[in-house]
């Protein structure tokens, strides 16, 4: 039976209000939607069909469950979000593995859609039979492509690579390993391998999938009892997709079945693009069978932009906004925010909607207003190199430029390890790029990581230090 309708009335009302949404966008999501159970410790919506309760879930459910939350003064509400609509085959559960999705299921556009209306792939996108079916009725599809991707030197290897991939699955790069921070373009760059593989191969069968949600299968499928149908699902496509592999470290049963599905894959000559925030040697609690295999193909990283293309970024960005940013503009921004892709969207928006809303032309000093407070929060949270050498010196009384240079003392070179180690796990910086502060080679940097990791395997105490050393740096 549904609830109270008064009470999901207003809570649209202040779910409209938090998210900024219009009208005709609001009503396209929640127009329909219903309150259709809750008890002191669950609560349902429902919506009309299984595609809306992909997007609701995946975009707005936190926002729905914190509503709900204050609304009915339970702390610990659960929130699921479910379909009227009937499934394609009576039975078959929602929650099930993805399925292989053929990519000529899937309508490409002739051009290049604009990047403002684009996502990134969406989790979930691609996994009943239902929404497959669907699929075909799509005229086109938003996608992320190769074409909208701006590349810039911290890019442009992943890019190669993920094109090499498009161009001969299975070939040269397999597994291809793609790492760095968030919000970089890995995602995009999983999107435009489908999107490629759908124009080239589209008889390919591509399954998508994230690492948590993987993971959350797994433990689904062994609870009802459907692990085989689990892996027949999974070993069975002709390229596996999946975002945020680091999510399975540390489950056991989850890294046992993506170990057999990786060889199974493997073998046959299927391609395999994983994602992951960190190298396979950065991952913890990854098994180290699972940490080889990652290792047998390509690694590529993707790192922060820098200012070169940070600006072209903001550039295509307002231009697929429909507006010219004055140059001045793209450099303040430019210069001031320096994490990563989504953050500059959001700035560029900002501006936009400011500029809008009080009738003001576009400045220098109107984008102060409008990002300050984006801008306070990326310095704080910012980690550079010389803070990092500048509280190694002082907590060792090393000197920055004996950490720089080539003394190969005991003292000298045990801290310059520590350097090395912080770096690469505070910033996320290529090994090649390490290399350059200290006139190194990569290998050399490679071995530096390694002591450090079997100190404090050693030795404890160590991490407990550097753990410390870490936060002061962070302050």
């Amino acid at each position: 039976m549904k609830y109270d309708d008064k009470l999901w009335q207003t809570a649209k009302g202040c779910l409209k209000e938090m998210l900024g949404l219009s009208d005709m966008v609001f009503n396209v999501w929640f127009g329909e939607s219903t309150l259709e159970f809750l008890s002191d410790c669950e609560a349902s919506v429902s919506v009309p069909t299984e595609f809306k309760r992909g997007i609701v879930t995946d975009r707005y459910l936190s926002q729905i469950t914190q509503i709900l939350r204050e609304l009915t003064g339970i702390p610990n509400l659960v929130v699921t979000v479910t379909s009227r609509e009937k499934p394609a085959q009576q039975g078959d559960a929602l929650d099930l593995p993805p399925t292989p999705v053929k990519a000529s299921t899937f309508t490409i556009p002739k051009q290049p859609l604009r990047h403002d209306t684009m996502d990134p792939i969406m989790p979930g996108f691609m996994q009943t039979a239902d929404r497959i079916a669907r699929s075909r009725q799509i005229k086109s599809q938003q996608f992320n492509t190769f074409d909208n991707f701006i590349v810039g030197s911290s890019n442009k290897f992943a890019h190669a690579a993920c094109i090499a991939v498009t161009n001969n699955p299975a070939r040269d790069y397999n597994p291809l390993f793609i790492y760095g921070p968030s919000g970089i373009g890995k995602t995009h760059l999983l999107s435009a391998i489908l999107y490629e593989t759908g124009k080239k191969h589209p008889d390919m069968n591509v399954l998508y999938v994230r690492g948590e949600d993987f993971t959350n299968q797994i433990i689904e499928a062994i609870k009802r009892d459907t692990t085989q149908k689990f892996r027949d699902r999974y070993r069975t496509v002709d390229m596996l997709l999946i975002d945020d592999i680091q999510f399975i470290s540390g489950k056991t049963s989850t890294q046992e079945e993506f170990f057999h599905t990786f060889n199974a894959l493997y073998e046959e000559r299927k391609q395999i693009v994983l994602t992951s925030d960190k190298p396979p040697r950065d991952i913890k609690h990854l098994e180290e069978r699972l940490r080889t295999r990652f290792e047998w193909g390509l690694i590529a990283d993707i790192q922060p932009p820098d200012p070169e293309l940070r600006a072209a970024i903001l550039k295509y960005k307002a231009e697929c906004l429909g507006v010219e940013l004055p140059p001045d503009v793209i450099q303040y921004v430019a210069d001031n925010l320096k994490n990563n892709v989504r953050q500059l969207e959001g700035a560029i928006k900002r501006i936009i909607a400011q500029s809008f809303l009080t009738g003001k032309e576009i400045t220098v000093d109107l984008a102060i207003a409008s990002i300050s407070d984006m801008i306070s929060a990326s310095e704080s949270n910012s980690v550079t190199v010389d803070r990092i050498l500048e509280c190694v010196s002082r907590h060792y009384g090393v000197s920055v430029e004996d950490l720089k240079g080539r003394s190969r003392t005991r003292d000298i070179a045990n801290t310059r390890h520590i350097a090395i180690y912080l770096i690469r796990n505070l910033t996320g910086m290529s090994l090649p790029a390490i290399g350059q502060i200290f006139k190194r080679d990569h290998t050399t940097i490679l071995s530096s990581l390694d002591t450090v990791e079997k100190n404090i395997k050693r030795n404890p105490l160590l991490e407990i230090e550097l753990n410390e050393l870490a936060k002061e740096i962070k302050e």
